[in-house]
């Protein structure tokens, strides 16, 4: 094992730098959400930080290289982890809450957040390999088997993280695993060097188990939950509505808004956010409605209101995440339908392949709280949920955005798309009263037929949804969106700032 010291710390520390950034992005979820913008400020901030360790590590080695030094930056390493832990709810709140841009958000968070451990961890290949070399005509290949040996390390760190650790631990816990690691790893190093700091290392992080584990239990008590599976970090939280006085359950994947609720005190069938309930005119523009496809499932609200509501009716629902099912059923009374048939995939891939012939299609994926999936918005998308409905089908869309300025560009977008796929393309603001430059819920309706509608209904609530209608120009002054070109987190940035 002495033999290869180096090269087993080595791997250790390449483990732990994309451990790291992968639980990054579950660790500010809830807060900044987890756009292309907030993975794009992790990954970038990270590499930085990387870069600037192995420029003042290799600096650092070429003075006297010793293990004793190399076991001290490795524990200072372990430390940075344990103070990530400890403050990132504080700083999270605090930006999130800020006036800046998203982008702003992203890079302050993550600059304070992961720039001091990955500066550290960066530190240690290029020392390790001073440490190592002693011939200079076999340095070329030093330096690459140990730089492999990290690049290694990296490669088991992100297949551990994504497919072990962050679907059955807390992001605390993962950050809790890398740090007693590195604890260890500076052991190895040389075990002398520091040795009470290490022992209060080793004491901090198992005291940090134990208080983590007494905050779930108290958190789970006060009515908060938070779940990891292995596509989201979600948050499962019991509070008062303000407007009905009404106990409601919210399913949340970051704080700009929640993805599912039900009242406590009513059915599950009862919706809660208004948005669904213009599911329902999917009735009225197709009467034969008998077999629908919901993309997203999420805490399955509309699909038991649907299967309540339409006896007759039968509901496939896609939902990406398995997990996401599972709090369904057990937060969310999720029961098992004979009517309600499930499948774990990406709504576009289960789209591109489906033979089924749907009389209504209801698309409710988003990445973000504000943003659809890039892949289910685009021209490609909307031939293929045309292709799979009936004559008189109907594609219902639930979006974030404006109608009119700049925050209304996705929207205008997406409209435009679609008009190109169907004959009929009908807008509803959930809220008529919200301006059309402001950001609020919005539905797209559009049908396979040309049958025109005179938007009349003896049912009072229908008429209540139809009155919504928007009939005014809307302008064309974005592109189609297409697989190729589409644009859409870069269009709803500005939605991040703004609560509905």
């Amino acid at each position: 094992m002495r033999r290869y010291k180096l090269e087993f710390i080595v791997f250790v520390c390449g483990a732990a730098v994309m451990i790291l950034e992968m639980v990054g992005s579950r660790i500010v979820a809830p807060y900044l959400g987890t756009s292309l913008i907030v993975w794009t400020g992790i990954i970038g901030v990270i590499l930085a930080s990387l870069s600037i360790g192995y420029a003042w590590g290799g600096k650092l080695a070429d003075k006297n290289p010793t293990f004793t030094r190399l076991s001290q930056i490795i524990i200072l390493s372990a430390f940075s982890v344990l103070v990530l832990a400890t403050i990132q709810l504080l700083v999270l709140v605090f930006f999130s809450n800020s006036t800046l841009s998203l982008y702003w958000q992203t890079i302050f968070v993550t600059i304070i957040l992961f720039a001091p451990s990955s500066i550290l961890l960066g530190m240690i290949s290029p020392y390790a390999v001073r440490l190592k070399m002693k011939d200079v005509a076999t340095s070329g290949a030093l330096v690459g088997n140990l730089y492999a040996i990290s690049t290694v390390g990296s490669i088991v760190g992100t297949f551990l993280a994504g497919f072990v650790l962050m679907a059955f631990f807390n992001h605390i816990k993962i950050l809790l695993f890398i740090g007693i690691a590195l604890v260890l790893v500076s052991f190895l190093s040389d075990y002398r060097s520091w040795r009470w700091v290490k022992l209060f290392a080793v004491i901090m992080f198992f005291s940090a188990f134990a208080f983590d584990d007494v905050f779930v239990h108290y958190s789970a008590l006060l009515g908060l939950r938070d779940i990891n599976t292995s596509y989201n970090r979600v948050l499962v939280q019991d509070i008062v509505n303000q407007i009905s006085n009404r106990p409601v359950r919210l399913l949340k994947t970051d704080k700009g808004g929640f993805q599912s609720a039900i009242y406590l005190d009513s059915t599950p069938a009862e919706l809660v956010a208004e948005y669904n309930k213009y599911y329902d005119l999917a009735k009225y523009f197709n009467p034969n409605l008998n077999t629908v496809l919901t993309i997203g499932g999420a805490a399955y609200n509309y699909p038991r209101h649907f299967l309540e509501k339409f006896p007759s009716a039968s509901m496939d629902v896609v939902e990406i995440d398995p997990g996401m099912t599972k709090i369904a059923q057990q937060y969310f009374s999720l029961k098992p339908d004979d009517r309600l048939n499930v499948f774990h995939e990406d709504g576009r891939v289960y789209l591109n392949k489906n033979k089924k012939s749907y009389d209504a299609i209801f698309v409710d994926a988003f990445s973000s709280w504000y943003a659809v999936p890039h892949h289910l918005t685009t021209l490609e998308s909307a031939r293929a949920m045309y292709r799979s409905m009936s004559d008189g089908g109907v594609v219902t869309m639930n979006l974030i955005s404006a109608i009119d300025g700049d925050g209304g560009k996705f929207f205008r977008a997406e409209y435009r798309t679609l008009k190109v796929v169907f004959p009929q393309v009908y807008v509803f603001r959930v809220y008529d009263t919200v301006a059309a430059d402001q950001v609020q819920n919005i539905i797209l309706l559009a049908t396979k037929s040309d049958r025109q509608m005179d938007f009349k209904s003896d049912d009072v609530e229908m008429r209540r949804l139809l009155s919504n209608l928007y009939t005014k120009n809307i302008s064309e002054d974005v592109p189609v969106l297409t697989d190729n070109y589409a644009p859409v987190e870069s269009y709803l940035a500005k939605l991040a700032m703004t609560k509905i």
